[in-house]
């Protein structure tokens, strides 16, 4: 369990960034003492709370920590001369004032490990999500969906906020449609305002074409979003369809509609944040490297959950695809669903969505079976069964003829992300 130091054995402190203390471990010959960490984390926020968990469940497989918590994860504390073995540093912003502290430890040789890009300049390890790949997943469900115009509500400046953009406006392209961007005005940036800012939302909503797919940099970001809408009488998601980041369950949910949202695989980055001070502490090669965690997926709520498109036939025959594509149908299936012809069946469908229905049959598929490998044990064959296949040997076949590699190294793949 985490604690904070005992103060009734703690010296007189030091003036200055302690010297690097050798960590003892519990588990080692003699009556060592647990590393002593520091936990630089945002408590306040559902991704902090979700490193904290996976950081807890490392330690509960392993040795034992001594943990010192900041409750807001922004500054190094005073520690009154605790001897810190290791520090784990989820700083929101690079403030010097927060940072030349740690950064004075780390020139010391204190291990650290950044959960955060905001010390992805410097020499230290890190790990954390993969942002583009975030941008990436929301774009590709708004495509999906049927969306023919795009923008991303970013925040200049900020490292995970101009990945996402990045990821979302690569796929966007990519598939032949245009982006737009929300850019702050010069005075806004200067002066920032929760009004000012609600303003510049509404006035940009009401410039785009409708329907049109949104993406927001974050879920506090896309609850303005959903809230400059509702000013702007602007239909959510018939209108404008909003995805946010971080999947932050209170936050979404206090939106009207509540707000989709791709998960960040948070508990994931806390467990591969202290396995790797772990490997640092017991003298593992301080050489940086940044790990990037992929995303754990689209959580589905109300403000995106459309099919933006005019041909009712098509949206009858997707929605049945998503609904029974893990039951293993056939495209006879989806013809028999909506009631007409197969010929008219795939015109239409190539039509509207660029893909024939067979296509979309196995990305449902395919989409099921990779969320099952990175977010469950579940052993292949139940896998199978759950995608809709008799065996897994016609799982791995299926898998591989789509993205290359088996199933099960595109596990390990994703377990080593």
């Amino acid at each position: 369990m985490s604690r904070e130091p005992d103060t009734t054995e703690t010296p007189k402190p030091a003036e200055g960034p302690q010297a690097p203390q050798t960590p003892q471990r519990s588990d080692e010959a003699g009556e060592g003492v647990p590393p002593r960490i520091v936990m630089l984390v945002d408590v306040r926020t559902e991704y902090g709370r979700g490193v904290l968990r996976g950081l807890a469940e490392y330690v509960s497989r392993h040795s034992p920590w001594l943990m010192y918590l900041d409750p807001d994860g922004k500054r190094m504390p005073d520690t009154g001369g605790w001897p810190v073995s290791g520090v784990i540093a989820g700083f929101p912003h690079a403030a010097p004032r927060w940072t030349e502290p740690l950064l004075a430890l780390r020139d010391q040789g204190i291990p650290i490990v950044a959960t955060t890009p905001v010390f992805e300049t410097e020499a230290m390890a890190g790990v954390q999500v993969d942002d583009e790949a975030v941008g990436r997943l929301g774009a590709e469900d708004l495509i999906a969906r049927g969306h023919r115009h795009f923008a991303f509500c970013g925040k200049p400046g900020e490292p995970e906020a101009d990945r996402r953009e990045a990821g979302f406006k690569h796929t966007v392209e990519e598939a032949g449609l245009p982006c737009r961007s929300y850019e702050p005005s010069h005075a806004l940036r200067q002066r920032w305002t929760w009004r000012g800012e609600q303003a510049e939302l509404v006035r940009w909503l009401g410039q785009l074409p409708a329907p049109v797919g949104v993406m927001a940099f974050s879920d506090r970001r896309a609850r303005q979003v959903v809230d400059a809408c509702l000013m702007a009488r602007i239909r959510v998601p018939e209108q404008v369809a909003v995805i946010g980041a971080g999947d932050d369950e209170m936050l979404c949910n206090l939106a009207t509609p509540p707000i989709s949202s791709v998960n960040l695989s948070a508990q994931k980055v806390g467990r591969e944040a202290a396995r790797r001070l772990d490997e640092l502490m017991r003298g593992a090669s301080p050489q940086p490297r940044m790990l990037r965690i992929r995303p754990g997926g689209l959580v589905t709520r109300a403000s995106s959950d459309i099919l933006a498109m005019d041909d009712q036939v098509v949206v009858a025959a997707v929605r049945h695809i998503r609904e029974h594509a893990h039951e293993g149908i056939s495209v006879g299936d989806v013809v028999d669903a909506v009631g007409v012809s197969r010929r008219l069946l795939e015109r239409r469908f190539r039509e509207a969505l660029n893909r024939t229905v067979h296509d979309e049959i196995a990305h449902r598929r395919l989409e099921r079976v990779k969320h099952l490998l990175t977010t469950t044990d579940m052993p292949m064959h139940e896998i199978a069964r759950s995608a809709g296949f008799r065996e897994s040997k016609r799982l791995s076949e299926f898998f591989k003829s789509h993205t290359g590699q088996s199933p099960r190294a595109y596990r390990r793949q994703a377990s080593n992300t």
